[in-house]
């Protein structure tokens, strides 16, 4: 819950006496003297980072600074001198890979026998098939089913091309058709392994979600389940069984697999944060982005609050198979009693769940 991150006390700084804050150069915050890196973003004190030194041109908007992590017209991030044309080019590379996969569990398909047996159709046909070479699953790959009226008559044609009367066309459409509609639903299910964060109910601030991973998706007649392991920040998570119903329920949410998805005014994100009420100690809260502050997408939460967050945040926080270390529940109660909430900055993460515009 947002509201349980209070700031803490202020305690006198031995390291620092004598000495003024400092501003970070990359996210602006004031950081006190005694810390060398950025309470929110990490970045090292400008005295005591080499790589600040030197006059470098903003890759954002060309203006030219002659020294600093940030730059002083756009405030954009100064570039890592490997981050070369080539090497953005490999990581990029490297993110395709990641890219939603496809449900590992295939759609069975009844054998041809029995789809021409349900289309009242001789044996004869199925030798047909069987001399051409095409088997029940290059049917439901020709027809489609989405948006099938558009395929009905190529998939006639093509049947017709193959020897198979008219008539006859007809009644196989009919049978293929609900078996194409399942492989387009299979296709739209979410890879095993992904982030599903379920439902949870807070006593401070009502609905929150609890980090998830699905373990297994079931098909039972026309629809599927999802097996989902949750919270995974216990010893013991337990599993729970969802019936699929798209990305977003409000029992479950699938948190897309592409996390750079467009953040801008409007998009709607989850946040975590800590809450000695739910089971693992921390959950994620649903907000939306109402403006930015110091260059961080400031957002209000359900419960009212309002909290900027550095975006994006360090990469493996968002990895689901660090999820139980990364985000454990001392890492977030740490995050939560940080010197940055006295200024309404949170170093916890933020995952665009929608995109959007106010």
């Amino acid at each position: 819950n947002p509201s349980l991150c209070l700031p803490p006390r202020e305690t006198p700084d031995r390291a620092g006496a004598g000495m003024s804050q400092w501003a970070c150069p990359a996210c602006t915050l004031l950081n006190s003297p005694g810390v060398t890196t950025c309470n929110v973003c990490g970045a090292l004190r400008p005295e005591d980072d080499p790589s600040s030194s030197g006059a470098w041109a903003c890759p954002r908007c060309t203006f030219m600074n002659q020294s600093g992590r940030a730059c002083a017209v756009c405030e954009g991030p100064r570039p890592r001198p490997q981050e070369s044309k080539e090497a953005k080019g490999g990581k990029k590379k490297k993110e395709k890979k990641k890219e939603r996969k496809k449900p590992q569990n295939d759609l069975p398909l009844p054998e041809l026998v029995t789809v021409m047996e349900e289309a009242r159709l001789e044996r004869s046909c199925v030798e047909l098939f069987q001399k051409k070479g095409v088997d029940v699953k290059q049917l439901v790959s020709k027809l489609g089913g989405q948006e099938w009226e558009k395929h009905v008559q190529p998939f006639k044609k093509y049947l017709v091309e193959l020897g198979v009367k008219p008539g006859h066309a007809l009644r196989i459409r009919r049978v293929i058709q609900p078996l194409a509609d399942q492989r387009n639903t299979a296709e739209e299910l979410p890879p095993i392994g992904c982030r599903v964060v379920v439902a949870n109910h807070s006593v401070n601030a009502g609905v929150c979600w609890s980090e998830g991973r699905l373990e297994e998706v079931e098909r039972t007649g026309t629809s599927w389940r999802l097996h989902v392991s949750t919270p995974l920040c216990v010893d013991n998570p337990s599993r729970k069984t969802f019936e699929w119903a798209g990305m977003m329920t409000e029992h479950y949410m699938v948190v897309p697999h592409d996390l750079d998805i467009a953040l801008k005014d409007g998009s709607s994100v989850i946040g975590a944060f800590s809450d000695t009420v739910v089971p693992g100690g921390w959950a994620w809260y649903e907000g939306k982005v109402i403006g930015w502050r110091r260059g961080m997408p400031f957002v209000q939460y359900q419960d009212g609050t309002q909290w900027a967050h550095p975006h994006p945040p360090r990469a493996e926080m968002l990895d689901i198979d660090n999820s139980e270390t990364e985000l454990s529940r001392q890492v977030v109660e740490r995050l939560c009693t940080d010197e940055s909430h006295q200024q309404n900055v949170s170093p916890t993460p933020i995952i665009v769940i929608r995109t959007g515009g106010l």
